[in-house]
């Protein structure tokens, strides 16, 4: 889990909900009153009264009114207290087959969040945990990469080919890593977006030109991210027939068997996979040696948060790795 977005338990599987309840949490945690409630109970308690009925029902309204699906509520299938403290956990299954969430009820009755932040985690431990965690998934399914594994930088980039934000920050990364050789180690993530229409076939369509050739992989991003404008559901076929030639590494009769196989479909969900374990909602979304980031404005700002990171590294390496 990220440090900065870190659920103590249970996290959102879905999208929408995700983004919903952010903003109801962000409200919440963020008040005077919620922190002094949660600084006030951080010390368990002896004894922590069970939930009332009512404030449970109450809980159940609220959450069904913020993810839309009223009347039809969520489904509570246990509860626990949170250790250390006297919130109330209550474990759902959320209507029309939304997945499963955590609603955290605070001791005063006065709050119920899908997410609590832990105000004492170790940020740097918890950002190099999450890197390792992503490095050891990327070893498995052996998306795209670009850079040396040796680079002092890694980023995970959850990316679509159909955003023009990931368009414009491909530009960038690009060009860092023209003047910056070695630095950076890129890790593509497929991420379409369920507003896009035609972004999960390219998805598939780079994930077989990738099998032949995983640099040519990267041409082909090149050649998509112009063209966004001009692409269709039903031109994008045509579009990569025309790409196809222009690199020598990847043959049109394997492409053509490899899209007719179920394989980019497999592949493609072991990234949908992470895009759900990492709440992925927009994109570009990425991790920058473990630590999350929703994009940047321009290449300064990108270029910042790189070298705070080789910063980070550095003083972590030469305090021993604490």
């Amino acid at each position: 889990m990220g440090a900065r977005e870190r659920f103590l338990q249970g996290q959102f599987e879905n999208a929408a909900l995700g983004r919903r309840w952010v903003a109801v949490a962000a409200a919440v945690l963020f008040s005077a009153m919620f922190f002094s409630s949660i600084m006030l109970h951080a010390q368990a308690p002896a004894n922590c009264a069970p939930v009332e009925a009512a404030v449970k029902s109450r809980a159940l309204e609220v959450a069904a009114r913020s993810i839309g699906t009223e009347p039809v509520l969520p489904r509570i299938d246990r509860e626990e207290v949170l250790p250390g403290t006297c919130y109330w956990q209550l474990f759902v299954t959320l209507p029309h087959n939304r997945g499963h969430a955590v609603l955290y009820v605070s001791p005063d009755r006065h709050f119920v969040s899908p997410a609590l932040w832990d105000l004492t985690a170790d940020f740097e431990k918890e950002d190099a945990k999450l890197d390792a965690q992503l490095r050891t998934e990327a070893a498995a399914d052996r998306p795209p990469v670009s850079g040396p594994e040796t680079a002092p930088l890694t980023v995970v980039l959850f990316s679509d080919f159909e955003c023009p934000f990931c368009a414009a920050f491909s530009r960038t990364v690009e060009q860092y890593q023209k003047d910056n050789p070695g630095k950076l180690r890129l890790i593509f993530r497929n991420s379409p977006l369920p507003v896009h229409k035609w972004a999960k076939a390219a998805a598939r369509a780079g994930i077989c030109v990738a099998q032949q050739s995983p640099d040519a992989f990267w041409q082909f991003q090149d050649f998509l991210f112009p063209r966004q404008k001009e692409i269709t559901v039903d031109n994008l076929a045509d579009l990569v027939k025309q790409f196809l030639p222009t690199v020598p590494e990847v043959h049109r009769e394997p492409y053509f068997e490899c899209m007719a196989t179920t394989y980019p479909e497999n592949r493609l969900d072991l990234d949908l996979a992470e895009m759900r374990a990492y709440r992925i909602h927009s994109t570009p979304t990425l991790f920058i040696n473990g630590r999350r980031y929703g994009g940047f404005a321009n290449a300064e700002e990108f270029a910042a948060a790189v070298n705070a990171n080789i910063q980070a590294g550095t003083a972590i390496q030469a305090g021993g790795g604490k």
